[in-house]
């Protein structure tokens, strides 16, 4: 049996008798050895086995919860939480509800059919400490990776070079040499996972068949196949390159974010010794010449690498780190990198001020990737407008040093227009209450049903004014007021000096100065505004959506901007490393 999976007897199942319970256990089963994040109301809870280990490496509190061991933490406090697990080793699947109570109840009136009398939950995404992809739980700005491994032979050794965060690898088809080889040159937190072949490591025809059926790229006009990236187009017919692919898919897949990865058509042949462009630095001189870790304790502290990095954003510094690990030696290129830095340091006022402007950048490229999978926060995603105006500025000010030769013009030469891809989000949206809210607010007249939704619920919430005017004349009392009072809104909070009270009305609650009461039309127009309210929240969801969408429509723009800025921050910090280094 797969040691992820395991079968629920149903004499265990019924134990738990409740369908919520069948619900986690239907997960669980599937996921045997990660750590489930299962979300009830405001906090996720972990059950069991994984409530054990929570309790023992973090001390969370444990208790019983329906014959099931649990502890449970904040969802505000999940991020940190799932930082711990991962770093950890452990693999982490977060369960969250798809629908609120209210969402529940609508669904349950509307559905004909007798579906299940629960809150829907769905899993969302499972973490591992290789294929992270949220800014908030990456620990550092450097790139991590997981690799598949197909192991081949060439020259009768085993050909493959890396050193990733985890490892994908075809059960029973490794070498005991590829093994130590791999076990050699990776670290000790490597996660290793091994992938039945065909069913998990698929093999090059079934990825093919899967790349086609998926559709992450499709074409109008043209054979699907013509809309594969470059590279994947070129990898199609290797049968090695294509069947690790596979593992990739398949394996990220599971994790629930595969079509969020491979869609964004970012493939680049893994070159790792350049030997067309750039001096061969092999494992070995990069440990004796301490490139980017020391011999005294494996850290950064007096590396190569820390002497000259000084590029501020953090995709500056991940192809920075690629430029030290690949040193140029054609002359000419070289000759051209040192004009650039010279230029810059002609005018260190011009070179500050781009600095200070590069401080309040963020990581744009991961945080596009967010953008195009559709799970970047608002606050996030208007960061990433003011990054992309910044750079715009900054590039105003790269300008100002007056080379327009070089590689200085050619990053000068190659920027693309910048307002076709800001103008529209100068005015699409209330960007304060994007900050603020965390909610997309589009301006009158760009969301049709955006604008229809907010007029239905600003349309009861003036005939619940009318009728506590109606209340307060017919009791008479100006001191009547809505209170509400936890989950129970628009509660009719009437002084204990008012007499008359409708026999109709229902009391909720009291103080010692005031009673509160529902009554039929009050409880029938909070019905209403709930109803509209959650109808608003699915809108607010497919606008954000939306804009997402809108803005992915200009990836090959970002893409030429990456390929721009990233070198840009690179020449700088060089210019700033010489600058400090003195004459």
């Amino acid at each position: 049996m797969d040691k992820n999976l395991r079968a629920i007897p149903i004499m265990i199942l019924g134990r738990y008798i409740f369908p919520l319970w069948h619900g986690y256990w239907e997960i669980k089963q599937k996921f045997w050895d990660t750590v489930v994040f299962f979300k009830k109301g405001k906090f996720y809870e972990l059950y069991e086995n994984d409530a054990t280990i929570g309790h023992q490496l973090f001390d969370l509190k444990l208790t019983d919860r329906v014959n099931m061991r649990m502890v449970g933490v904040p969802e505000s406090s999940l991020e940190y939480w799932a930082n711990q697990f991962v770093a950890k080793g452990f693999k982490i699947a977060r369960v969250d509800q798809s629908e609120s109570a209210l969402g529940k109840e609508m669904r349950e009136r509307d559905d004909k059919k007798k579906g299940d009398k629960v809150i829907k939950r769905e899993l969302s995404c499972v973490l591992t400490a290789g294929t992270l992809v949220d800014g908030a739980m990456l620990q550092d700005d450097m790139s991590t990776y997981c690799v598949a491994v197909k192991e081949a032979l060439v020259d009768d050794l085993p050909a493959f070079g890396t050193r990733p965060q985890e490892l994908l690898l075809e059960k029973g088809f490794m070498s005991p040499k590829a093994l130590r080889i791999l076990k050699n040159n990776t670290n000790p937190t490597t996660i290793w996972n091994y992938l039945k072949p065909e069913r998990e490591f698929w093999d090059a025809s079934t990825t093919r068949r899967e790349l086609d059926a998926s559709e992450y790229f499709v074409s109008v006009d043209q054979d699907n196949i013509e809309a594969w990236p470059e590279v994947l187009r070129q990898a199609r017919d290797n049968e090695l390159v294509i069947s690790s692919f596979g593992a990739l898919i398949q394996y990220l897949r599971m994790l629930k974010i595969e079509r969020d990865l491979i869609t964004i058509g970012n493939f680049t042949w893994y070159d790792p010794i350049r030997k067309a462009s750039s001096l061969v630095l092999d494992g070995q001189t990069l440990i004796n010449l301490e490139v980017f870790a020391n011999s005294y304790d494996g850290g950064q502290d007096g590396t190569l690498f820390q002497l000259l990095n000084r590029c501020i954003t953090p995709f500056g510094k991940r192809m920075f780190k690629q430029w030290v690990c690949h040193p140029l030696m054609d002359s000419k290129k070289i000759n051209a990198r040192l004009d650039a830095v010279d230029a810059l340091n002609a005018d260190s006022s011009i070179r500050d001020q781009f600095s200070s402007q590069l401080t309040k950048m963020p990581d744009l490229e991961r945080l596009i990737s967010r953008v195009h999978a559709g799970t970047c926060k608002c606050q996030d995603f208007v960061r990433v407008l003011e990054g992309f105006e910044q750079i715009d500025y900054t590039m105003s000010l790269l300008k100002q040093t007056g080379s327009g030769d070089g590689v200085i013009g050619h990053l000068i030469s190659s920027m693309p227009d910048m307002d076709g891809l800001l103008q529209y989000w100068k005015t699409a949206f209330d960007r304060v209450k994007a900050k603020d809210s965390g909610i997309f607010v589009p301006k009158a007249g760009v969301e049709e049903d955006f604008d229809a939704s907010t007029q239905r619920i600003e349309e009861i919430e003036a005939k619940l004014d009318q009728l506590l005017k109606r209340v307060r004349r017919e009791l008479n009392s100006s001191a009547i007021i809505y209170r509400d009072n936890g989950k129970e809104i628009y509660q009719l909070e009437v002084p204990v000096k008012v007499r008359n009270i409708p026999k109709s009305w229902d009391q909720m609650s009291a103080t010692k100065q005031a009673k509160r009461y529902y009554f039929p039309e009050l409880r029938g127009l909070i019905r209403k505004l709930q109803e509209a309210q959650e109808t608003h929240n699915q809108i607010v969801k497919e606008v954000t959506s939306r804009f997402y969408a809108r803005f992915d429509e200009n990836s090959p723009t970002r893409s030429q901007l990456f390929k721009i800025n990233a070198p840009r921050d690179c020449l700088f910090g060089l210019a700033k490393a010489l600058s400090r280094a003195g004459p």
